[in-house]
């Protein structure tokens, strides 16, 4: 009896000190400001009140423990791992050419020649520029302006092509954004203004024609050379 009550009491004491030891262990890791002894050699496990995970820190880098050593190592040296949000290393993100490859084109105000017909033989090309292979974000953003008292019922337009062409055979080409205005007042000095965003991806450079054109209400030719378009475009690299 005096054999079991003390190989059961020395389990008892062990067990408790195994308890208090993980409740220690366990509030060091929820950040709870509790910290353990390191044994020599090995470091302390000890996360801090802001951290999200449970992993050491060293020289300012989260060492995630869950990730195999090649992951880890590939992680750490694209993004900077630091305490708080991570972000691209600039290496990184000056390879991925982010926020570069832009393309910007502004069209002077100039006169829309033919109004009303067909778009393929009447648009009046204002402006061109060229985008290098690759998927672009196409914005385009266009202003009409009537120089000369007309008629109500005209909806002047801005329109950017590729591959397109004047005559027969009428090759439409590529849409890389289209404007088409409101109806315009027929006062003079009044405005209209309108935008587009578009997507166009290219397997080879290519020239972007922008023209302007417009249509009426009564499928007439009014408001020819009454309205002029000007323009800001702005294509931007997305792949």
């Amino acid at each position: 009896m005096k054999l079991n009550t003390k190989v059961n009491g020395r389990l008892a004491a062990a067990g408790t000190a195994l308890t208090l030891a993980a409740t220690a262990v366990g509030i060091s890791l929820l950040g709870g400001g509790a910290a353990t002894a390191a044994e020599p050699g090995e470091r302390q496990a000890v996360a801090p009140a802001n951290s999200v995970y449970s992993g050491s820190i060293v020289n300012g880098q989260v060492f995630q423990s869950d990730l195999a050593p090649a992951v880890n190592t590939a992680y750490l040296s694209t993004y900077n791992n630091t305490v708080g949000f991570p972000a691209l290393k600039s290496d990184v993100a000056a390879k991925l050419n982010l926020g570069e490859g832009s393309v910007v084109k502004t069209v002077a105000p100039t006169a829309i020649v033919t109004m009303g017909g067909s778009f393929a033989t009447g648009k009046t090309k204002v402006g061109e520029f060229n985008l290098p292979a690759g998927r672009w974000l196409v914005n385009t953003s266009g202003f009409f302006l009537r120089t000369v008292a007309g008629v109500e019922g005209t909806r002047p337009q801005l329109a950017l092509r590729i591959g397109d062409s004047y005559g027969a055979p009428i090759v439409w080409g590529t849409d890389a954004g289209t404007v088409m205005g409101a109806e315009i007042s027929e006062s003079v000095n009044r405005e209209v203004t309108g935008s587009d965003v578009k997507v166009v991806t290219l397997a080879a450079p290519a020239t972007v024609n922008v023209y302007g054109f417009g249509y009426n209400d009564d499928t007439s030719a009014a408001g020819s050379g009454q309205i002029t378009v000007k323009a800001q475009i702005s294509a931007v690299r997305i792949g």
